[in-house]
């Protein structure tokens, strides 16, 4: 790792050390947090839960993820006149 870019940037090389262990986790055992590390539990996600990882300043189980896109696309053909069938398997 090339230390020079980490210099006083200690929430990146933090960040960095946090994503290398949840992929390394997530390709040993089929789980990133399989000890419940970083403070969650992974739940999978499926179509009917749409649960995800939400990483970010604060790693948690999110849900519905695509939901502001979708209503966002939704409201444009709304406005502009276009028929929406939205049936999303997100």
């Amino acid at each position: 790792m090339n230390e020079d870019i980490y210099v006083n940037k200690d929430h990146l090389k933090e960040y960095v050390n946090m994503m290398t262990k949840m992929w390394t986790d997530f390709a040993k055992t089929g789980n990133p947090t399989p000890d419940n590390s970083w403070g969650v539990k992974w739940i999978p996600y499926t179509s009917r839960r749409k649960e995800y990882l939400n990483i970010d300043n604060k790693v948690e189980m999110a849900k519905d993820g695509e939901k502001e896109r979708v209503d966002f696309w939704t409201k444009m053909y709304n406005e502009a006149g276009v028929p929406v069938d939205v049936k999303s398997n997100l």
